[in-house]
């Protein structure tokens, strides 16, 4: 009688654990979105300087904000100095007077090669999905993941070409030529 009693309350002691459990995880879920607005004031100066350079460099005034946090943390831990060359990039820019990406076709301030390949590798982290470069036929090299699906590259083309990996439709789609690309 007794193994049953034990049996039974281990249940209903189960039960409420369970019930419990879920109770605490609903309100985790419910805190979810203010967690993530108090996680965004909190950015550093750093990172919303970042931020600004990144909508500068690339010309998207809506980039996607965890997209730009990756690409930040790829960046700075490629480059112990990155943070001081980005900084300067943006003063510079700043300084010059501006106002948009396409300013800085020709411009001097591409002279310096530091900061070309500092503005270069900023584009780059956005455009490609990554930072660092990749080495084919190794297992192990400097580049580190930033974005797939929201890769700059892709939406130029995306009437004609689809991200690798991804059908738009049946079996042979690609057989007839885009709408776009139709006479």
């Amino acid at each position: 009688m007794n193994k049953k009693t034990d049996t039974k309350s281990a249940v209903i002691l189960n039960r409420r654990h369970f019930l419990a459990s879920g109770m605490v995880l609903a309100g985790a879920a419910m805190l979810k979105p203010a967690i993530a607005w108090a996680d965004a004031a909190s950015l550093t100066k750093e990172q919303q300087s970042f931020s600004q350079l990144a909508h500068f460099i690339t010309g998207k005034p809506q980039l996607d904000e965890v997209v730009i946090q990756r690409a930040f943390d790829c960046l700075m831990a490629g480059d112990k100095d990155f943070l001081t060359k980005a900084h300067n990039a943006a003063s510079a820019i700043k300084q010059a007077g501006l106002t948009s990406a396409d300013d800085l076709n020709g411009h001097a301030l591409l002279d310096n090669p530091e900061m070309a390949v500092t503005l270069q590798q900023i584009n780059s982290a956005f455009y490609l999905g990554y930072t660092g470069t990749p080495i084919s036929g190794r297992a192990k090299d400097n580049t580190k993941f930033v974005t797939y699906t929201d890769a700059l590259m892709y939406p130029p083309t995306a009437d004609a070409t689809v991200i690798p990996s991804y059908s738009r439709g049946h079996t042979n789609y690609w057989v007839n030529p885009p709408a776009s690309l139709k006479k």
